[in-house]
């Protein structure tokens, strides 16, 4: 096997790892997270996935849970603004 086909199955192998957390569902991927924990991990990889081992929900709201300052009365009733969150990092 020549350099060039390791690296290419080496590239599609990560790819597909990536892939699948990525498509996980969360609670698959925190119990995953919390089962990586035990091996022993470089310090930036563990940080991460402790990150996942201890987030609540998979979505990254913060905010669209509170309720509106004021409630509108009337025609405005149906009017509401459209709040557009970033995917955290």
């Amino acid at each position: 096997m020549d350099v060039q086909s390791l690296a290419v199955a080496i590239l599609v192998v990560v790819c597909a790892v990536s892939a699948v957390w990525m498509l996980m569902p969360a609670a698959w991927r925190r119990r995953t997270a919390i089962a990586s924990l035990r091996l022993p991990l470089p310090r930036p990889i563990a940080a991460r996935m402790r990150a996942h081992a201890d987030r609540d929900s998979g979505c990254g709201c913060d905010g669209c849970d509170r309720a509106m300052a004021t409630k509108p009365s009337g025609a405005q009733a149906s009017v509401r603004p459209i709040i557009l969150h970033r995917h955290p990092r």
